[in-house]
């Protein structure tokens, strides 16, 4: 029969440090033993790295007072995160995604012109203040756009010149424009816009001028997307790796000035083609209702865009591409800045209520989660608990190590050197015995034995162990813990 050994750690023990137990009567181990792990139960009160988390939906409400539209409800795909700060930026990166600049049918209508334009200018985060999940919305105040949360930015154009009605058009072999302010960005957020007015040339203009050129919005790496048209007239979008996708072009034939109005959606950039001549609201082209919602690539909520343009001809038989000498966009906002009383005011709120191991783990109560002050362009929430993930981690990873005995596991690496030698008897994934409980359990159905490399018997009155993190190699804080060790000649 095996030897069974009940290894039992509690308070007594130092907070992350290697614990030890002393045997009343020593441990005999015998060249030719194996040893293997059978049971293991620990109460893990804190996991911040590598938790495990359910798909979890929560509401937000962009504004709890509007007529329409006041929420969308925010997908957390399931998957293991590394950190707490990780899951907060996935939550940060898919609410973004949920809101947009332009919302269709969005009441009450602003400005008696648009009905889509109430959440332009918004972004959201959340982050940890205090080891408490603390959200936080903040909306743009332009000066001098066409729409509050806008600001008009000048442009400057290199190799071209401004027609008496306020737009470049190029008189040079080769062109570019960019914004005369480079202290401005495109705001960091779902509600990002940009409004710009151009006139294309037609296919003929574009052939008869040998005219190929881009607008749209570029990083400091000179990553770009937008929109283009080549010298045979085909308009394309283009995404930040350059990859262009052919869009229909009906309206160039017009020959009249139209609008476009870059934003968001789905997380990706999206453009809108109108004639507010006409009618705002009808569009001309737009990516998503169009189908072409992926072609203008992602957004990066972390990048810094910018307006830019550049293109070529041969010949100037045409004053075209005309394109305006300001571009209103949603300015870049702190989260801590001055609020201007003429911004967009709203009242937003949090609902977790059908997302419950989220909720859990950021320690949130159920229902609304009002966001103060109210009637506000900015606003915040912060958690009531502290955040404690080992509250809903379904699993995690375990790695037991011995440290008085030698095993024959070892660690490989990429370097192509021999791997060293890892005192580990078992890496494992015990599972959360219930929502809340902090309680993880590891029952073994089929043991996996390990080699004891001595020549010689090894007689142990003391024995120490690391329940360690495999990821980081840093021992995991518990509370209790408890496991069983077999040492037998034999496998079974």
């Amino acid at each position: 029969m095996p030897r069974q050994l009940k290894i039992i750690a509690d308070t007594n023990i130092t907070e992350n440090a290697p614990f030890r137990v002393n045997w009343t009567t020593p441990v005999i181990v015998k060249p030719g033993n194996k040893i293997a792990l059978d049971k293991f139960v620990a109460v893990i009160p804190d996991i911040t790295t590598n938790f495990a988390l359910p798909p979890s939906s929560f509401d937000i409400y962009i504004d709890l007072d509007g007529i329409n539209n006041k929420s969308f409800t925010v997908t957390i795909p399931g998957q293991t995160f590394s950190s707490v700060s990780a899951l907060l930026d996935t939550m940060t990166r898919y609410a973004n995604d949920g809101i947009s600049g332009y919302r269709p049918d969005t009441l009450p209508v602003i400005l008696g012109d648009f009905n889509w334009y109430r959440d332009a200018g918004v972004k959201v985060q959340f982050s940890a203040l205090e080891s408490k999940m603390y959200f936080q919305y903040v909306t743009s105040y332009g000066t001098g756009g066409s729409y509050v949360a806008l600001n008009n930015v000048e442009l400057d154009g290199d190799g071209m010149d401004q027609t008496q009605f306020g737009f470049w058009y190029p008189n040079a072999p080769f062109w570019d424009m960019n914004q005369i302010n480079a202290n401005v960005f495109l705001l960091r957020g779902g509600g990002l816009l940009a409004r710009l007015a151009v006139r294309f040339p037609t296919a003929a203009e574009a052939i008869a001028d040998d005219s190929e050129f881009k607008v749209g919005f570029a990083e400091p790496d000179l990553a770009f997307r937008g929109i283009g048209q080549r010298a045979d007239g085909t308009l394309f979008l283009i995404n930040a790796e350059d990859v262009e996708t052919n869009i229909p072009g009906v309206w160039i034939q017009d020959a009249v000035q139209v609008v476009f109005d870059f934003y968001q959606s789905g997380g990706t950039f999206q453009i809108r083609i109108y004639n507010p001549n006409i009618d705002s609201n009808a569009n001309l082209f737009d990516s998503v209702a169009d189908g072409f919602e992926t072609a203008l690539g992602d957004v990066d909520y972390t990048k810094s865009y910018q307006f830019f343009a550049q293109g070529s001809k041969d010949t100037n038989n045409n004053d075209y591409p005309q394109i305006a000498t300001t571009i209103d966009i949603t300015p870049d906002i702190n989260y801590n800045a001055a609020v201007n009383p003429n911004s967009i005011v709203r009242t937003c709120a949090l609902d977790f209520s059908t997302a419950p191991e989220l909720r859990a783990g950021l320690n949130l109560p159920n229902g609304i989660l009002l966001c103060t002050p109210q009637f506000s362009p900015a606003g915040n929430y912060t958690g009531t608990g502290t955040i404690n993930m080992a509250l809903i981690n379904i699993f995690t990873d375990i790695a037991l190590e011995i440290i008085d005995i030698p095993l024959e596991t070892y660690q490989a690496t990429t370097s192509g050197n021999p791997g060293s030698r890892k005192n580990i008897v078992a890496y494992f994934r015990p599972e959360l015995t219930q929502i809340g409980s902090n309680t993880y359990r590891f029952d073994v159905n089929i043991f996996d034995w390990l080699d004891v490399p001595i020549t010689f018997d090894l007689n142990l009155t003391s024995c120490s162990f690391r329940l360690v993190n495999p990821a980081t190699n840093k021992d995991i804080k518990f509370t209790t813990c408890s496991f069983n060790l077999l040492i037998n000649d034999k496998e079974y």
